[in-house]
């Protein structure tokens, strides 16, 4: 990571910009590059003092990364970060350890392209993920003894749940084979495709469950082949 600029007062370290816990909240533009030729990473970490979390507007940088503050006595809420983004734009939120003391607004991710997952979060944060309309990929740290990645999809560590699938072809036509060994294609898995994409999906032998939205997104133009299933599958929609 190339270090980025450090205004006076605020802390660097590892390449991540550390801001004073005095600040409580942000402007409207809150952090502005040059214009000139930027292609660094700005990566900022929120102080726990700022517990109204709203206006996160990195202008003139490629990629961004925001990790959200962490005390377990303090409440957060979220209102907006990275609501806009174009097409070139990359922003990685990272999660704190616990979620339990923060609450959003529904959009208020919905620029997020990129999600990283600490080792201690073991339940798959469905709800915060659904809200992200532009999410490209999903972390998940070393040692996280619930969730694994495997080709950019998230599964349960036994490999036995599919919780996210990501949306990899441009074209938006693409067939989807789920892994032998999955049992349970959860809430949502495929929320990272939208209403016009063209979507087969291929079900294991090993399918006992298919949970209510499971395909919500692609849902108007599907095609399931599960011919290798079992005619016991238990399926939401």
């Amino acid at each position: 990571i190339t270090p980025v600029w450090a205004p006076q007062g605020l802390q660097l370290e590892d390449g991540w910009l550390y801001l004073p816990e005095q600040v409580t909240e942000f402007s409207q533009m809150f952090y502005s590059r040059s214009r000139a030729g930027n292609k660094n990473v700005t990566k900022l970490v929120l102080p726990k003092s700022m517990t109204e979390i709203q206006n996160v507007i990195v202008k003139h940088s490629s990629s961004v990364a925001i990790m959200l503050p962490e005390d377990g006595d303090t409440k957060y809420h979220v209102n907006s970060i990275f609501s806009k983004v174009n097409s070139n734009y990359n922003a990685t939120l990272v999660l704190p350890s616990s979620m339990k003391n923060y609450t959003y607004e529904g959009n208020a991710f919905a620029g997020i392209t990129e999600l990283v997952i600490p080792a201690e979060i073991t339940e798959f944060p469905r709800d915060l993920v659904i809200g992200m309309k532009h999410i490209k990929s999903i972390k998940v740290e070393e040692g996280n003894a619930a969730l694994k990645v495997v080709d950019g999809a998230v599964y349960s560590a036994d490999g036995k749940t599919l919780y996210w699938w990501p949306s990899r072809n441009t074209n938006k036509i693409e067939t989807i084979e789920i892994p032998e060994g999955v049992e349970i294609i959860a809430t949502y898995a495929f929320s990272s495709f939208s209403a016009k994409d063209l979507i087969t999906y291929v079900l294991p032998s090993t399918l006992k469950e298919i949970q209510d939205f499971a395909i919500y997104g692609s849902i108007t133009c599907v095609r399931v082949v599960a011919n290798k299933c079992s005619d016991d599958v238990q399926v939401g929609a």
